[in-house]
């Protein structure tokens, strides 16, 4: 779904979330703060 709004991929944390005892990666994703305040309206709609 990120993908789909545009966020850039800026890797992965290995072993960085514990979920039931396992250690879970996690993928990171972002977006600027120029970003958001022009595309705020936009991305909002497309994930609620």
């Amino acid at each position: 779904m990120v993908e789909k709004l545009g966020l850039r991929n800026e890797g992965v944390a290995v072993r960085y979330l514990q979920i039931d005892g396992r250690w879970e990666d996690h993928i990171r994703f972002a977006i600027t703060t120029e970003e958001w305040a022009e595309r705020r309206d936009e991305l909002m709609g497309a994930w609620t």
